[in-house]
């Protein structure tokens, strides 16, 4: 198995290995003679990346490994993570994307992508992290087309032609508020919403190459919310994004923020009503499901099933099970019919379409489904012990379950892509959940530094 690769792709802090432009350019080289093998022609590969300071020379350095292995790179520049999957699905070309999505600017990282916008096999991500181990460097060759605003271009028709309704002349909408997180949806999110006839004011989107994600976004969407408490117009939307556009989650200064799950329960009603194209209905969530959003779904005939976290498992359960939606509470919400992954203005156009068409459908989610609270605490760690193996974890994990007496989830697991453990309470009392919560984060942070885990890094 892959070490250096996550359940995201690669990660790391930039400038050190492997996230570097040596390994890049490696990376690049290895990648693209896999691709020249296994095509038989010639390749292009499209290459974006968000706003990080660090994010240029990376995506220059695998430019040089792929053009040195004979593929062609098409250069989009800043480009959101979810339409640069897209492009490649539609041109049936390959994609590398130099990003770290929703961590702050110091990391970065790279997600590598077929043409049917899935992530590279496993298989393929533990052959070049072998490769990387008896690195030599390829011959100086660059080979690039610059591809930014055709990018740009394509991706806003392929937008207007799939949500003909949000782009009617003759519907009141709303004022929309974007939080951008100086990512790389900056400039090109308000474009098209504005060219659909909406009206934009963005926040978070003055990129310096060092304030992707800090304290904006989609991982701090209280930063939109007090906004718009203070500043927004009357009867104005706000959607908050993580710094490759990959999230969204919904603000609506009278209801607070609304993450993943509300807008699960939303499109999953919505689409129930469309007739339910997949095979029967049910939608797809992880581990991390608010018990209450299965509960409100199976009220009204609608199976959750549930995944591990990440949302390529999401995307595996969709396809196996033949269905439509899924959704992490991160805010990752698939369309299967539109997108393999995660995309911040597909959720959002999804998510006003049902709100002109049927706004009953979300006064009544609003009204009905009150989810039970949890509270995640993040325990930092210098290496992922097994958890099996930490010592008193297990049973403290157990001791805190019977102070929930069954009314409640405890879900404990290592980040795939941040070097941190998470722990996860739910509980029907916020007070609760939070007293587990803290205990179980003291402990383990204890516990892990004695055993060698550490939580100094």
């Amino acid at each position: 198995m892959p070490v250096w690769f996550g359940t995201d792709g690669l990660r790391g802090t930039s400038f050190q290995f492997p996230v570097a432009e040596a390994p890049f350019r490696a990376i690049g080289f290895f990648w693209g003679q896999i691709l020249r093998e296994q095509q038989g022609r010639d390749v292009d590969v499209l290459v974006a990346r968000d706003t990080r300071s660090s994010g240029a020379p990376l995506a220059r350095a695998l430019m040089e490994g792929l053009s040195a292995a004979g593929c062609r790179c098409l250069d989009v520049g800043v480009f959101p993570t979810p339409a640069t999957i897209w492009l490649a699905a539609d041109r049936g070309c390959f994609a590398a994307i130099v990003t770290a999505s929703h961590n702050l600017y110091p990391d970065n990282g790279l997600k590598l992508v077929g043409p049917d916008g899935k992530k590279v096999p496993v298989e393929v991500e533990d052959y070049l992290e072998g490769r990387l181990r008896a690195y030599v460097p390829p011959p100086d060759v660059l080979n690039v087309r610059s591809y930014g605003e055709e990018a740009a271009r394509r991706y806003q028709a392929y937008v207007t032609r799939a949500f003909p309704q949000v782009a009617r002349p003759d519907v009141r909408k709303p004022p929309l508020y974007l939080d951008l997180a100086h990512g790389a949806a900056y400039a090109l999110y308000p474009r098209i919403l504005r060219a659909l006839g909406w009206s934009v004011y963005p926040i978070h989107d003055r990129p310096d190459g060092t304030n992707i994600n800090d304290r904006a976004g989609a991982v701090y969407p209280e930063a939109l919310l007090a906004h718009m408490r203070t500043s927004a117009l009357p009867d104005s939307l706000g959607f908050a994004y993580d710094g490759d556009a990959d999230r969204a989650i919904l603000v609506w200064p009278e209801h607070g923020v609304l993450d993943g799950h509300h807008l699960l329960a939303v499109l999953a009603l919505y689409a129930q009503e469309q007739g339910w194209r997949p095979t029967r209905p049910a939608v797809v969530s992880t581990v991390m499901a608010n018990q209450a959003l299965e509960a409100f779904l199976a009220e009204r005939g609608i199976e959750l099933i549930r995944t591990p976290v990440g949302d390529k498992y999401v995307l595996q359960a969709i396809e196996e099970n033949g269905l439509l939606l899924g959704a992490e509470p991160s805010g990752h919400l698939i369309c299967r019919s539109l997108s393999p992954t995660g995309d911040g203005l597909l959720t959002t156009l999804l998510y006003l379409t049902a709100w002109l068409e049927r706004p009953d459908l979300v006064r009544e989610v609003l009204a009905s489904y009150r989810p039970y609270p949890q509270v995640l605490r993040n325990v930092p760690v210098a290496r992922k012990v097994p958890l099996e193996q930490v010592p008193g974890l297990q049973e403290a994990i157990a001791r805190a379950r019977d102070r929930l007496s069954g009314q409640g989830r405890i879900f404990v697991r290592y980040s795939g892509t941040e070097p941190v453990l998470r722990i996860l309470v739910e509980a029907p009392a916020e007070g609760l959940a939070v007293e587990v919560a803290d205990d179980l984060a003291r402990l383990a942070g204890q516990v892990l530094e004695s055993s060698g885990g550490g939580s100094s890094s």
